[in-house]
């Protein structure tokens, strides 16, 4: 066991970069797409949102880990991850002149943290009203550092209340 790993904590970041790296590669074939940079927005969020429903890629929804470590861990690895593929659909609609920021990468770290915490049930646990305005302000805030139409994401049709 020891021999690959040096102790339990690289054990753990090895099985986090394993899991949740799959977030990234999902998105591969939307970044292929020829369509607007809107569309691949909305397209990730779908696709992030029915493979977490479908098949959770974190460690803490494999195991009840309460160890906030772990838990911190596990949420930095997964935006960490997803940042990249982001930034890549924000310069597109940029470079389209459909959005308009300063700082790509900043706005899809902001959008990427408050998303993967706020939305989280296992973080928050919420019920259905609750959840509904989560989901409308973590869109809000999104449409405003696009600086596109408020009401123009839709992520409530494509975020649903967890079961």
């Amino acid at each position: 066991f020891y021999y690959y790993f040096e102790s339990k904590e690289d054990v753990l970041q090895a099985m986090m970069e394993e899991i949740d790296g799959g977030w990234s590669a999902l998105l591969d074939p939307v970044l292929c797409l020829r369509v607007s940079a809107a569309e691949k927005l909305r397209l990730s969020i779908s696709i992030l949102r029915r493979h977490y429903a479908e098949a959770p890629s974190s460690l803490l929804a494999y195991h009840d880990v309460t160890d906030e470590m772990l838990r911190y861990k596990s949420v930095t690895h997964s935006i960490q991850a997803l940042v990249p593929p982001f930034v890549q659909i924000i310069e597109q609609g940029i470079e389209e002149g459909s959005f308009k920021t300063q700082n790509p990468e900043g706005l899809a770290q902001m959008a990427l943290t408050v998303g993967r915490v706020l939305l989280d049930n296992n973080i928050f646990p919420s019920c259905e009203e609750s959840w509904q305005w989560r989901v409308a302000t973590v869109q809000h805030m999104l449409e405003r550092g696009l600086q596109i139409p408020l009401g123009s994401l839709d992520l409530v049709a494509v975020w649903q209340h967890p079961v």
